[in-house]
């Protein structure tokens, strides 16, 4: 395995299903750049291995490895990469049944200005209107779906249509 490219390869696995494999190439290449001093990718590895251990349901892991990779990120002024790191980190808080810490970090996400492209800021924007309605900002919750939509609508993302179903249940409630 190419150490350089490892973290890519966890994230591959973790697409086709293989949590248990994502998670230790992720650590493998993590212990590979840490020795090796390569920050950058040091800080690719500990998102990738929370991703990992977000989708196998280990939420403070996957927080702990975030705020590992948040911290690099930060340091060398990778604004796109603390986004998107904020984002997963709402996603995480979600998933444990913690919509305020979600919304929180889905609010840093789009504070930063730097999330990606409409798509991305479609599910930054998503997540956020799901986190609100949990906490009970029904108006706002909205607000914030119909704004997602008009970005997945631009952009032609598939999405779109979980987001009409979202605001069409929230009307009905």
């Amino acid at each position: 395995m190419c150490i350089r490219d490892s973290a890519n390869l966890s994230r591959a696995h973790l697409d086709l299903g293989n949590v248990s494999r994502a998670v230790e190439i992720a650590r493998h290449s993590l212990a590979v750049h840490s020795e090796l001093g390569r920050p950058m990718r040091r800080a690719s590895a500990h998102f990738a291995l929370g991703l990992a251990l977000a989708r196998a349901g280990r939420h403070a892991e996957a927080l702990s490895q975030f705020a590992d990779a948040q911290d690099i990120f930060t340091e060398h002024r990778q604004r796109l990469w603390v986004g998107n790191t904020h984002f997963r980190m709402a996603e995480v808080h979600l998933a444990a049944d913690r919509p305020a810490q979600a919304a929180q970090h889905a609010e840093q996400a789009l504070a930063l200005g730097c999330v990606g492209g409409d798509r991305m800021r479609g599910n930054v924007v998503a997540l956020l209107g799901r986190s609100l309605f949990l906490l009970g900002q029904k108006d706002r919750a909205r607000a914030c779906w119909r704004d997602a939509l008009g970005l997945y609508e631009q952009c032609g993302a598939a999405e779109a249509d979980a987001v009409r179903d979202l605001l069409e249940g929230a009307t009905a409630a």
